[in-house]
C-alpha cells in the first residue's frame, strides 16, 4: 500500500499514491498530487490515503499547478522531539492528451467566455 507523503526536511523520502490511484512512486520533499483541470478550476473534496488512514483533502478553488496544500501535523513523525511534520502535496494538474468531441466543443464555449 502506499501513502501520499510529505516532510518539512530537504532529502526526507516521501512515498505517495497519485489521486488518479495509478502507481506508487517514491520522492523527495513533497508528495506529488495529481487533480484534473476542472477540479483546479472548481475546487473539489478528495478522500487519500494518508499515514493515518483515509481522509478528505479540500482542493480550493483557483488552485494552480504547482502548489502546495499543507496538511499540518499529518506527516512523518519527528526523529528526536514529539510531534510530526506537516504532510505536504504539491498539486499537479493533469492536461489531457486526448479529448472527446462533446468535451472540445465545451472547451471552444469556454475559450469563447474568456476561459
Amino acid at each position: 500500500m502506499c501513502f501520499v507523503g510529505g516532510c518539512n526536511l530537504a532529502g526526507c523520502l516521501s512515498p505517495f499514491k497519485s489521486g488518479k490511484g495509478n502507481g506508487c512512486f517514491l520522492l523527495f520533499g513533497e508528495g506529488l498530487f495529481h487533480i484534473q483541470y476542472s477540479q483546479s478550476v472548481l475546487g473539489d473534496k478528495v478522500t487519500l490515503d494518508t499515514f493515518d488512514g483515509p481522509m478528505e483533502v479540500n482542493i480550493p478553488t483557483g488552485i494552480q499547478s504547482g502548489q502546495l496544500i499543507r496538511l499540518a501535523h499529518l506527516g512523518v513523525p519527528y526523529l528526536q522531539k514529539k510531534g510530526r511534520g506537516d504532510l505536504l502535496l504539491k498539486v499537479i494538474v493533469l492536461t489531457p492528451k486526448s479529448i472527446s468531441k462533446k468535451q472540445r466543443e465545451l472547451l471552444e464555449q469556454l475559450k469563447k467566455e474568456g476561459l
